[in-house]
């Protein structure tokens, strides 16, 4: 098995853990997540183009669509697992911060995870 196939196994093992989603639906959420890490924008045409499988580029996107369409994302799973992930383990409320600077001609947009409690924003996605 190649080392690719194998993080991609063990992204989906950890993910599993903390989303009851079925197989099909994992397997493209872990597409996206392993697409967005390496074209760094949540365009879906970019992300199709990026997505690990062997179908043609207009059925991974069409596959994104219905990911979105046909499935909501309980934002108490993810603060959960961001939670989980960062090893926070005493009660903290998290906000979703996205801001959007323009430099120039150049736009950068970050997104902050912030904790009520300890006020300490850390980036949880970056910039772009």
């Amino acid at each position: 098995m190649k080392s690719g196939q194998l993080q991609i196994n063990e992204l989906t093992t950890i993910l599993n853990q903390h989303f009851q989603w079925n197989k099909a639906r994992m397997a493209c959420f872990v597409g996206m997540l392993i697409a967005l890490m390496g074209v760094g924008t949540v365009n879906l045409a970019e992300l199709a183009r990026a997505f690990p499988s062997r179908a043609q580029i207009l059925s991974r996107y069409r596959r994104m669509q219905r990911f979105f369409s046909g499935h909501w994302i309980d934002n108490n799973d993810v603060a959960r697992f961001v939670m989980k992930l960062f090893g926070f383990t005493t009660d903290y409320y998290l906000s979703l911060n996205r801001t959007n600077w323009k430099w120039a001609k150049s736009t950068s947009t970050c997104w902050f995870w912030r904790s009520f409690i300890a006020a300490q924003p850390f980036p949880c996605i970056g910039c772009r």
